[in-house]
């Protein structure tokens, strides 16, 4: 994973394949924005790649932005499969999703 340069001691942004994520400690807020095709496996390397973040930490609240995201191929049952298995966050955070097409908002 491409690591980009944070643009203050607060924050810090990095890069997948088909997602990038950045986490404010101020705000202790993690962004997310998928693009391109979604898989599983996207969501399980963002999640690996933010549980070895030292940045991160699990009581943070998210936003996930899907608006660029063109083609989804997770199955229900993966989505759930997934949601049970890989969860970084902890039950009393806060998320919220961003969607502009009825495929993303089905997904979030």
């Amino acid at each position: 994973m491409d690591t980009a340069q944070p643009s203050s001691p607060e924050s810090k942004a990095a890069r997948g394949k088909s997602y990038r994520y950045s986490i404010d400690r101020a705000k202790r807020l993690v962004r997310v924005e998928f693009f391109g095709e979604l898989a599983g496996s996207d969501l399980t390397q963002y999640v690996d790649g933010l549980l070895k973040d030292p940045e991160f930490k699990r009581q943070f609240s998210e936003i996930v932005d899907l608006t660029a995201v063109d083609r989804i191929t997770i199955t229900p049952s993966e989505a759930i499969a997934l949601a049970d298995a890989v969860d970084p966050f902890d039950v009393n955070s806060r998320r919220a999703f961003v969607t502009c097409k009825e495929i993303q908002t089905n997904a979030a």
